[in-house]
């Protein structure tokens, strides 16, 4: 929780000025604090990079992209076994756990991480489940679906969200 500040050119994304997208799609709308996602709940091992756009996204994203827009990019589903934990502890009793797994066998394959935290700051608590499973039709052609599950426990309100995404990726070569 205390790790959600995040300002894009002095504009607080936590207060809704700012907009976090995954592969990019909208993650969560108005801001993260208490209102969706923050930064630090996506898990480190799921993600291959970050781009950031500064300044006015409200044309193409709405009035929550005055600030500028994070998007972060996911690993594609891994070519070989890989399996990470995590562990930390701050002050405030602040604690994250998880892990992540992925694998792939011929055609299929699939992520999953799997984490929680919590602090006394705010008594907050939340728990995620983020999945990812691809199977390749042939070589230009490839399904992709994520399923994430997030929970979060504040003294005002709890909240539970569930998000299915699926993708079909085509690839039609040169000349098309």
């Amino acid at each position: 929780v205390s790790t959600w500040k995040a300002t894009i050119r002095g504009l607080s994304v936590d207060n809704g000025y700012g907009l976090l997208l995954i592969d990019g799609e909208r993650a969560k709308g108005r801001g993260m604090g208490e209102y969706g996602n923050g930064l630090n709940q996506i898990p480190v091992e799921m993600i291959e990079r970050i781009e950031i756009v500064k300044g006015p996204g409200s044309v193409l994203y709405g009035s929550d992209a005055m600030g500028g827009i994070i998007n972060v990019i996911t690993k594609p589903v891994a070519s070989d076994e890989t399996t990470s934990i995590y562990a930390d502890y701050g002050t405030e009793q602040t604690a994250r756990q998880g892990f992540s797994y992925r694998n792939r066998c011929a055609r299929a394959g699939f992520r999953t991480s799997a984490g929680m935290e919590r602090t006394n700051i705010g008594e907050y608590e939340g728990r995620f489940l983020n999945n990812k499973f691809s199977y390749n039709l042939d070589e230009s052609k490839t399904f992709n679906l994520n399923l994430d599950l997030n929970e979060q426990k504040m003294p005002t309100k709890d909240e539970r969200r569930i998000r299915i995404s699926p993708k079909f990726n085509m690839n039609l070569g040169e000349g098309s």
